[in-house]
């Protein structure tokens, strides 16, 4: 598994708001498999955003420690 960079977050965050809006359209055509698979996206980019909100915190603990 690859570890989310703090720099990449403002474009995650691009992704995150563009599979939410696919989401909605899915929903509203009735692409069931389409939704599942958009939920199971949308479940992947939160732990991605977690672990590169972490690293920032990190980051920013280490640049105040020094």
């Amino acid at each position: 598994m690859l570890r989310m960079s703090p720099a990449q977050l403002p474009r995650l965050l691009q992704i995150e708001v563009n599979t939410r809006e696919r989401l909605n359209e899915a929903r509203q055509m009735g692409w069931g498999g389409e939704v599942v698979a958009l939920d199971e996206s949308l479940r992947h980019i939160a732990t991605k955003k977690q672990q590169a909100e972490r690293l920032q915190r990190q980051s920013e603990d280490t640049n105040l420690d020094g």
